[in-house]
């Protein structure tokens, strides 16, 4: 599977190398006054969020809900907590991925 743009919003190097094996292109921002400006520039297929800026999900997706049809995929860490993954869910998060 390959896309065309994908916006990766994390410092972490794992989160930056699963966007560059599932899209051409792929835009790296490291805080989501940086990513919600890509994402209207760019146009996204997929953003990739990354667990740890978590306290800003609401209102980046409120923002990203506003500016593009990209689905939201979160990626954390070993998180087994099925509550919290399904209120990510419910708030409009496409999927989640679970990392080592």
């Amino acid at each position: 599977m390959s896309l065309d743009r994908t916006v990766a919003i994390s410092r972490e190097t794992e989160v930056h190398e699963l966007a560059r094996r599932v899209s051409q292109q792929v835009f790296m921002a490291d805080t989501i006054a940086e990513a919600s400006d890509i994402i209207e520039t760019q146009n996204p297929d997929l953003i990739i969020f990354d667990r740890r800026f978590s306290p800003h999900l609401d209102r980046f997706l409120t923002t990203a809900e506003r500016i593009s049809d990209a689905p939201v995929v979160i990626v954390g860490t070993d998180d087994e907590d099925t509550d919290s993954i399904a209120q990510l869910k419910e708030m409009g998060v496409y999927d989640y991925l679970r990392g080592k």
